[in-house]
């Protein structure tokens, strides 16, 4: 599986703006909600804006877990800072964010 999920692991790409943010916007939409009130849903979708992804990816690097044209999950590393690790709910606890956090720490660590 792990071998799997390494292959479908590319960088992000200008083009996957849209999708990527949906995604993101998605999973928060979904998961945040019963762990934060609604205002703090709220600054977490703005805070993760398109604008706030391209610029993460441009100082940092971005990649994205596609599987058939279809993003599943996103992780970025700026420096030796990981952010915006995000999977799909309807994918999640199948070790997809475990495998995108590893690919960032080993980034980090080069």
């Amino acid at each position: 599986m792990a071998r799997e999920i390494a292959s479908m692991i590319r960088e992000f790409q200008r083009a996957d703006l849209a999708a990527l943010q949906s995604l993101v916007h998605k999973t928060i939409a979904t998961c945040y909600p019963s762990h934060y009130c609604r205002e703090a849903v709220r600054f977490f979708v703005d805070y993760h804006d398109g604008e706030a992804i391209l610029r993460d990816a441009e100082k940092g690097h971005t990649i994205v877990l596609d599987k058939a044209g279809r993003i599943l999950g996103t992780g970025t590393v700026v420096g030796n800072e990981i952010k915006r690790v995000f999977v799909d709910p309807t994918f999640q606890k199948q070790g997809f964010g475990r495998r995108i956090v590893q690919h960032l720490e080993e980034t980090a660590a080069l």
